[in-house]
């Protein structure tokens, strides 16, 4: 990494192997299970449908997902960015969707929700890099590998800054784009 001792590099790199092992496994088992065999019944039932309403269906879910595209406030709980994130995601799949349709006038909708979503996503990899290195603390601590806890210690600290820069760039990105985007406005 860089900045990291050359065993407690090899530390984190026996830890996150492992989960990625973990992670990888229970992906295996979602694959294997009924929500996949569900999806994919709804798959072959939505091919059989009439496609020329595909438009329609597809404008329909996205006023109802502008719904909750109201930006979160400046004391907004993680749950609630992600949450915002997401269905920013969404958004604008189902805006880049309806203009390969043919439904013209979303270019500069996508472009800024592609931007939120790069904003809230910056945040969120910090986020979450900086959550699963609190977990590796408390498990080296556990472990009693102190030198680990340590320079895992300065790496959270000094990451703690650049999450707080990375959640208040994406509340401004979301703050900007709140006076710009017509969220409830009737798409042609």
């Amino acid at each position: 990494m860089g900045h990291l001792p050359e065993n407690v590099a090899a530390g984190l790199e026996a830890r996150w192997g492992a989960e990625y092992a973990e992670r990888a496994g229970k992906a295996a088992r979602v694959a294997r299970s009924g929500k996949s065999r569900r999806l994919e019944l709804r798959l072959r039932r939505a091919a059989r449908r009439a496609q020329d309403d595909i438009p329609l269906r597809l404008e329909i879910a996205r006023r109802r997902l502008e719904t909750r595209l109201s930006p979160p406030a400046e004391d907004a709980t993680d749950k609630r960015l992600y949450r915002y994130r997401i269905a920013v995601k969404r958004a604008r799949y189902l805006a880049e969707d309806l203009a390969a349709c043919g439904v013209s006038g979303l270019e500069g909708r996508i472009a800024r929700e592609r931007e939120l979503q790069e904003a809230f996503g910056r945040w969120n990899d910090i986020h979450l890099f900086r959550e699963r290195l609190k977990e590796t603390r408390e498990e080296s601590e556990y472990r009693g590998s102190v030198g680990l806890v340590l320079e895992l210690d300065h790496l959270i600290a000094a990451l703690e800054g650049t999450v707080a820069w990375a959640r208040r760039e994406a509340l401004a990105v979301a703050g900007r784009f709140a006076r710009v985007l017509p969220f409830l406005e009737r798409s042609a």
